[in-house]
């Protein structure tokens, strides 16, 4: 079996200055992440999906634990630089990875920062903006942007780098949900080219499709498996203070009334099993 490219072994964190008493916001996290799966990280604020997110490319580093990215330990600043450029992250705001005045040019950033030649920076600009629907903006100033034109523009900046594991720390919180549809579906096209996908979310609608769901509670991980199977414990989902989608409330409230009908996830899937 291949090594995994992304691998927690029983990692903790607490930030430094956290008011004494405070739990970790992690503790004691184990987790594989194999080349290309896509994995749907969830859980309410504070329960440590934010903090996962940084562990991964070196932002912060485990006490105890270990992180490695394609073997390669986080704690070894040698690293870094490597991890960073197989690693990389979207934010929940746009407005703080956007650094140049133009969109052009915050697309151009982080190749000029890798030392890519200038013919070479030109092509990816020119690929990743028009992938990503950005084309027409090149000369833009950012900030007049709306929210998914930004978001998009921080999207090409980040994989004109071609990351092989693309980290998203709630992407899609800030926009409307025609702009998160499109988001997703971005996503899904850059995972189904093979790249390695975290989603970190707690949109649940956003994540009914996801091979794998992986729910945070109090720092700790307490499931691991398909979303469905996720869906179906609703004490667990409860206890983790997620809101389960609208196809699964009611099925869920069908069934409280009677009704025999197996699990949706999907409005599409209830009004199949309605019908049948």
């Amino acid at each position: 079996m291949p090594k995994p490219i992304v691998t927690l072994n029983e990692v903790s964190y607490r930030y430094p200055h956290a008011p004494g008493g405070t739990p970790p916001a992690l503790s004691n996290v184990s987790l594989d992440i194999a080349r290309g799966e896509f994995v749907a990280l969830v859980g309410a604020n504070g329960s440590g999906k934010s903090t996962l997110a940084r562990l991964l490319n070196g932002l912060i580093r485990p006490a105890p634990g270990e992180a490695l990215v394609d073997g390669k330990s986080t704690a070894d600043p040698a690293n870094l630089d490597r991890i960073r450029e197989t690693v990389g992250m979207v934010f929940q705001n746009p407005d703080s990875q956007i650094v140049a005045t133009t969109v052009g040019d915050d697309i151009a950033f982080g190749l000029e920062n890798m030392g890519i030649p200038p013919d070479e920076i030109e092509r990816r600009i020119e690929e990743t903006a028009r992938r990503f629907g950005v084309a027409e903006l090149l000369g833009r100033e950012p900030h007049w942007l709306s929210g998914g034109q930004k978001q998009r523009t921080v999207l090409a900046g980040v994989v004109a780098l071609r990351p092989r594991v693309l980290v998203l720390d709630e992407p899609t919180s800030m926009l409307d949900s025609r702009s998160q549809r499109e988001f997703r579906e971005l996503i899904d096209e850059l995972w189904r080219d093979g790249a390695t996908i975290v989603y970190i979310t707690h949109l649940m609608e956003e994540i009914v499709t996801a091979p794998r769901l992986v729910a945070l509670q109090d720092g700790a991980i307490v499931y691991d498996g398909a979303p469905r199977g996720f869906f179906s414990q609703p004490e667990l989902t409860a206890s983790t203070g997620l809101t389960p989608p609208l196809a699964v409330r009611i099925s869920q409230a069908l069934a409280a009334r009677g009704h025999r009908l197996p699990p949706a996830l999907s409005l599409t899937e209830l009004v199949e099993a309605v019908c049948a």
